[in-house]
């Protein structure tokens, strides 16, 4: 199964209080087409600690592989093929439910300021898939 989904919007805070500049998502873009491999392995949740580790992607969770990555107006958008694992199945059954919500997972340098956060320096590990309930 195959889609495009859009990832994060620029200037604009998300869910969990984040806001990523259109500066930092271009960014993104261009650190993924300069990849020898222009994929990104997806997992579905996070590590099992329930929190994303920065650099870190656990195979044990692969759910979907993000196939390209680009930005459409004030938005960051992906293609998303989804795997065929036990994570990839859970996938599909969260997302025919209206139950997943897809999201970057990096590392960078946020200036708090009240509840938001303004997202700088980011470096994009990849971009997981989070059940509606636990999804920021």
């Amino acid at each position: 199964m195959k889609f495009t989904q859009i990832v994060a919007q620029a200037d604009v805070p998300n869910r969990n209080g984040r806001i990523y500049t259109k500066e930092v998502l271009a960014k993104m873009v261009e650190d993924f087409n300069s990849r020898a491999k222009r994929s990104l392995i997806g997992q579905l949740g996070f590590p099992e600690n329930n929190m994303p580790a920065g650099n870190v992607i656990d195979l044990s969770i692969a759910s979907h592989l993000v196939e390209d990555l680009r930005l459409e107006d004030e938005h960051l958008v992906a293609d998303i093929k989804i795997l065929d694992t036990h994570c990839g199945e859970e996938l599909i059954e969260l997302m025919k439910n209206g139950g997943a919500v897809f999201r970057t997972q990096g590392i960078g340098k946020a200036e708090i300021s009240g509840d938001t956060a303004i997202i700088s320096d980011y470096t994009l590990t990849t971009i997981n898939a989070v059940p509606t309930e636990k999804g920021a």
